[in-house]
């Protein structure tokens, strides 16, 4: 598992983060840490069900999501490529975590696409090939185009 395959359009959309990011000065926190906030704060979202919070909270999710790994990139958290797959299970766990929390609000069509994105990070850790539904993301802009119109 030492080296995760990823999708081109997945390898592309890292790339142009880190392109951004890492001219940023993140702070060097554990990139764990992050992961852990962000579940932190899809406990957040559930409790209010005002649109507008849920779209300010789930951006702040989205957020933490991002600059985990770019923090983990700018400062090579992971020395080892042993390290590196141990800290991708961490971050697709807090990350699964992050959304089952956030499909109990939305439970239909959420949970079902939420299991799917379960089996899809087991069957990405066999294969060692990542590959997982950008959920989060998704409902992101479903409640942003809500909103607005």
């Amino acid at each position: 598992m030492a080296d995760i395959k990823k999708l081109d359009s997945t390898i592309f959309m890292k790339r142009m983060s880190d392109a951004i990011f890492q001219r940023l000065p993140l702070p060097k926190i554990h990139p764990d840490i992050i992961s852990t906030l962000s579940v932190i704060m899809s406990v957040v979202f559930l409790f209010n069900s005002d649109l507008g919070y849920q779209v300010v909270v789930l951006f702040i999710v989205f957020l933490f999501d991002t600059f985990d790994g770019a923090i983990a990139r700018k400062y090579h958290f992971r020395k080892s490529p042993e390290e590196e797959a141990c800290g991708w299970m961490v971050d697709v766990t807090l990350d699964r975590l992050s959304e089952g929390i956030i499909a109990i609000a939305f439970f239909i069509p959420l949970f079902p696409l939420f299991i799917l994105n379960t089996f899809l990070v087991l069957w990405s850790y066999k294969k060692n090939f990542h590959i997982i539904l950008p959920l989060r993301q998704v409902l992101l802009v479903y409640l942003v185009i809500k909103l607005v119109f």
